[in-house]
């Protein structure tokens, strides 16, 4: 049984949309994994910078303290 040139297409197109759709959806996921790990990797720099601070500020004279 020959399968027409238009079933072909059909077929083709079909598949191309799948695979585009999946890629979409695929990208949309990766994008917002990095918008998580960017999310987390800002809040640990937040709060190492704040340790950071904490550590200078305890490592000061005292009479800079004072003042």
């Amino acid at each position: 049984m020959l399968v027409s040139t238009d079933t072909i297409d059909r077929e083709l197109q079909a598949r191309l949309l799948k695979e585009t759709s999946d890629l979409y959806a695929r990208k949309q996921k990766l994008e917002a994994d990095i918008r998580s790990l960017d999310a987390v990797n800002n809040s640990l720099q937040g709060t190492a910078a704040l340790r950071d601070i904490e550590a200078h500020k305890s490592q000061r004279p005292m009479s800079a303290k004072l003042r």
